[in-house]
């Protein structure tokens, strides 16, 4: 048996967890650390958004031979002749998209261990994620525990563990 799930499914699943979450007694940031997490991925995705788009700025204004040096995965390759604030950029890129990165798995520190208005909070964060970018902006992750490396499998493994704690 094949099942898909399609973004309106998803969507209603959020409504859901909405509604559930009025019904769920107030928990702050300071007695469940899911909250904290949430809000310090949403300012890095904003910042490696920032980031980004001034990058494509800079792509529009310096011609090519200006900005031959490249980031790929970890790794910055430099050409000397390339324009220095092309060259600050990748820099920079590098280093909001590793903060981004941590972000992403320090939320899955706290799906770890959260309260279930937390882990409602979470899932509705995923799934804002997902709509602001289908393709994801997760990084992979490495676990000896788990066998796959994907952001959302660890996700929903944290989640189930916590949630298995709540009932």
């Amino acid at each position: 048996m094949t099942t898909t799930t399609s973004r309106r499914t998803i969507l209603a699943g959020a409504t859901a967890l909405s509604a559930l979450a009025a019904t769920i007694p107030a928990v702050s940031a300071e007695t469940d650390p899911a909250f904290a997490a949430i809000e310090a991925h949403k300012a890095a995705y904003a910042a490696f958004i920032t980031t980004a788009r001034e990058g494509m700025a800079l792509e529009a204004e310096l011609p090519r031979e200006k900005r031959r040096s490249n980031l790929w995965v970890d790794e910055i390759t430099v050409v000397e002749s390339d324009d220095p604030r092309w060259i600050a950029h990748l820099g920079s890129c590098n280093a909001a998209s590793h903060a981004m990165d941590q972000a992403a798995v320090d939320l899955l520190d706290a799906a770890a261990d959260t309260t279930l208005a937390g882990a409602v909070a979470l899932i509705q964060h995923a799934a804002e994620m997902a709509r602001l970018e289908p393709g994801g902006l997760w990084p992979s992750v490495q676990d000896d525990d788990v066998k796959g490396d994907e952001w959302h499998e660890h996700f929903h493994i944290a989640l189930a563990a916590s949630l298995a704690k709540a009932v």
